[in-house]
């Protein structure tokens, strides 16, 4: 382990896929579970496939793509690696379908206020535009608090 690098002089809003005020959320009336491609703090998509487990308790996977999108992935801490915010296979998920979370702008988008939230049908990516293009989903949540690519934002969706 290396040494500290920078010391910030006020505490992080929060981290992608962290409610912004706890117990307000609404949730999937389905437990989902992880395919080991899904992240913290992005969105989930349809399942890709049923398991029956011995126990015969049927769940269902899901995954970071897709044209039909389920819901917000929020953070648990529990589940992902060291060093990696993807969830492992079979983790079970809390995915949102309301509430006000934080999520990491990505690098080369503009988050701003007002602005619909857009998944890319192929890989996941979020970005934001006053509306989704051929090939992209909007996926119903809105900027509350815009910034810069890599700035901690707030999106929402109160239905």
């Amino acid at each position: 382990m290396g040494l500290q690098k920078t010391v910030n002089n006020s505490p992080a809003i929060g981290l992608g896929g962290q409610p912004v005020v706890l117990g307000q959320s609404v949730y999937t009336t389905m437990n989902f579970m992880s395919d080991g491609n899904v992240k913290a703090g992005a969105f989930a998509f349809a399942p890709s496939a049923a398991t029956t487990f011995p126990d015969n308790v049927k769940t269902e996977y899901v995954t970071n793509k897709g044209t039909a999108l389920i819901g917000f992935v929020e953070r648990n801490f529990v589940g992902t690696g060291a060093s990696s915010e993807v969830y492992a296979k079979g983790v079970v998920l809390n995915i949102a379908i309301r509430g006000d979370y934080y999520l990491v702008a990505p690098a080369g988008t503009t988050p701003t206020k007002g602005y619909k939230v857009i998944t890319t049908d192929a890989t996941g990516a979020i970005s934001f535009a006053a509306s989704a293009s051929t090939g992209e989903t909007d996926t119903g949540w809105v900027v509350t608090e815009g910034g810069s690519a890599g700035d901690t934002i707030v999106i929402s969706n109160h239905g």
